[in-house]
């Protein structure tokens, strides 16, 4: 009965300690929002996985800051929905963030382990916003 409860006592210490781990580990959570340039980047991706072409534009604006004009944002709304074919659906395996300037940002995402993506952002008041891929 005393090794028995010394038995249960070690066992208690070190899990208390997490000296061993069980499970894995979790990956961080993004906040799929404006506020950081992965958080708008998975926005943007998850706008095209849910087929909403023109509310991913959006989150699109030129290197100078300014926004598209219609003309601009239709011929957008078409590279847009030949990349929705292209991504839509896949998982986001891997990505890494490369801060350029407080006020820039590149983003390099893996796709399905297949594809390679590389967006820029640019912060913008307080929100980040796309202002070129590739």
């Amino acid at each position: 009965m005393k090794k028995y409860s010394i038995y249960c006592i070690c066992i208690l210490y070190l899990t208390g300690c997490e000296l061993i781990e069980i499970g894995t580990k979790r990956a961080p959570s993004i906040e799929v929002s404006q506020k950081s340039p992965i958080g708008t980047v998975f926005l943007f991706k998850a706008k095209l996985d849910s087929n909403k072409i023109n509310d991913a534009s959006h989150l699109f604006l030129r290197p100078s800051g300014d926004t598209y004009l219609a003309i601009e944002k239709v011929e957008l709304n078409d590279d847009l929905s030949r990349l929705s074919r292209i991504i839509g659906k896949k998982s986001i395996t891997s990505y890494k963030t490369d801060t350029l300037d407080e006020n820039l940002c590149s983003v390099f995402m893996q796709i399905d382990y297949t594809r390679k993506m590389h967006f820029d952002t640019k912060k913008i008041k307080d929100d980040w916003y796309i202002v070129g891929y590739k």
